[in-house]
């Protein structure tokens, strides 16, 4: 705003006035000296790590607990396979129930799709029920708008 102020005091255009004046940098900010700290943390010892290993070949077996690069190991793809059992204990511990006959597996399949039967049919008795409550009340109206209609027929033909 100095040049605009410079303007309205003086007169001229305002390009020879823009010439005429220097143009000054601000002055340097003074440089603040980082003080370093009075305690600086220091750092934690070196966690020892026992001795270095040795360059030497030891074994040249494989290790059967690391997963091999090519696939997974038997045991491994017998835990994937095998089918999941639900334990009732509802406690914390895992335990692991002796293995079920197949016998066992298809009686247990079969009480498990039958309470699913009981439960649907459960529903669709309830559905159909509300359904026929439903149907009846609507029948009520038809009938009842029926007579409506009629009744207003027969009132317009005896006023003609």
């Amino acid at each position: 705003m100095p040049l605009l102020a410079h303007m309205l005091n003086q007169g001229e255009p305002a390009f020879v006035q823009a010439q005429q004046q220097e143009v000054s940098l601000p002055p340097p900010s003074p440089v603040v000296a980082l003080h370093p700290s009075p305690d600086p943390m220091p750092s934690p010892p070196p966690i020892p790590f026992g001795p270095a290993p040795s360059s030497e070949v030891v074994s040249t077996e494989p290790i059967p607990d690391i997963p091999s690069l090519f696939g997974p190991s038997e045991a491994m793809l017998e835990t994937i396979i095998s089918p999941i059992r639900d334990d009732d204990t509802g406690g914390g511990s895992f335990h692991e129930s002796p293995p079920s006959s197949p016998l066992q597996l298809q009686l247990a399949r079969i009480a498990t799709l039958e309470a699913e039967l009981k439960a649907t049919r459960l529903l669709h008795r309830d559905t159909v029920v509300l359904f026929a409550k439903r149907i009846k009340k609507l029948e009520s109206k038809l009938k009842s708008k029926k007579r409506k209609l009629v009744l207003s027929d027969s009132e317009n033909e005896e006023e003609a």
